[in-house]
């Protein structure tokens, strides 16, 4: 398996274009909680009605990856993935939160496409899906100026 530096690495190689940059800084973590935000919905009534949030299954899923790759990085990827799940306790009714993720989630992905155009190289995660994992890693690691490794 990878190490960080490796996946880091690589995931920047596809990300030179300042354009692209600004807009992977905005999109990624728009398109990290509407995934989150259409997990959770599809767990409420009238869908499954669940018990419980499979946001949160896939918190601890993805939170397990990053984890592994690098502790810090991996909590505070946690607690943000968190704190985006409790705010949709605040959609006023399932169908409100539904069409505001469908709309940012599909947004977002449209802009990640015309920065890739700026960029003219494919999206990583043509390569390997893993990529898809590695988007927000990469952007917290920025943030932080990679003070949290």
């Amino acid at each position: 398996m990878k190490n960080l530096d490796q996946w880091l690495s690589e995931y920047a190689h596809n990300h030179q274009h300042p354009g692209n940059k600004w807009i992977h800084y905005f999109c990624v973590p728009l398109i990290t909680y509407s995934t989150l935000g259409l997990f959770d919905v599809f767990s409420k009534e009238p869908f499954l009605n669940l018990p419980f949030s499979l946001a949160y299954l896939l918190v601890a899923l993805c939170g397990f990856f990053y984890l592994r790759l690098n502790l810090n990085l991996g909590i505070v990827l946690v607690l943000i993935s968190l704190i985006m799940v409790f705010s949709f306790r605040y959609y006023p009714d399932p169908y409100t939160q539904l069409y505001t993720q469908i709309g940012i989630f599909l947004g977002s992905w449209l802009l990640q496409f015309i920065g890739h155009k700026y960029e003219a190289a494919k999206p990583s995660f043509f390569e390997d899906l893993t990529f898809l994992l590695i988007g927000p890693l990469w952007i917290t690691d920025k943030a932080f100026n990679s003070s949290l490794r």
